[in-house]
């Protein structure tokens, strides 16, 4: 390789670098005020409530059981057929969804208003999929034995954080770069 090819390779290098530390400050700052923010102003008991109280109306609407929360319990509790159900920090689908929707957010090289749009949209699916993932967990405590049912609640769990995050991520930044994507050359 010649030196001049070098010294190209040296200062994109450099140039990419910079990009991804942009991007990392970015994400991380952007993750902090989504996250912290939301815990400022409702408090973990009011995102837990608002967790519980959403399964709750699920919960009422398509199962024949009833279901109550007890919004003054700390985590909250919800209370289904006779069995306490806690939705605690974990359950609330904050960290996952403030996190996919800073990296959005932090996405260089997209225009600003595709990220606002983009982030709304995380928030939404972020929340509307956690719902989804608590409604099936307590269908599994409520239709299995308690060793399946926690098994089922990790899995889903953790195939939530790989859907939301990284799924919604590469559907969402995909779209929103479309025709401003280059291949890189190998030299």
């Amino acid at each position: 390789m010649s030196k001049s090819k070098k010294q190209k390779f040296g200062s994109n290098g450099k140039k990419e670098a910079l990009k991804g530390l942009k991007f990392l400050a970015a994400w991380l700052l952007a993750f902090a005020v989504l996250y912290y923010g939301a815990i400022a102003v409702f408090g973990w008991n009011g995102i837990e409530g608002f967790t519980a109280a959403g399964a709750e109306k699920i919960l009422n609407s398509f199962t024949p059981s009833k279901t109550s929360v007890d919004f003054n319990a700390e985590p909250v509790v919800l209370n289904v057929e006779g069995k306490q159900i806690l939705i605690s920090e974990l359950c609330t689908g904050l960290l996952e969804t403030a996190l996919l929707a800073a990296a959005i957010i932090a996405s260089i090289g997209i225009e600003w208003r595709k990220r606002i749009f983009g982030a709304i949209a995380a928030i939404a699916f972020g929340m509307a999929f956690n719902q989804l993932r608590i409604f099936a967990s307590i269908m599994q405590i409520l239709n299995t034995d308690l060793e399946f049912a926690e098994l089922t609640h990790d899995l889903f769990f953790r195939l939530s954080l790989l859907i939301v995050i990284a799924g919604f991520y590469y559907l969402w930044f995909r779209k929103a770069a479309k025709g401003r994507l280059t291949k890189t050359r190998e030299d």
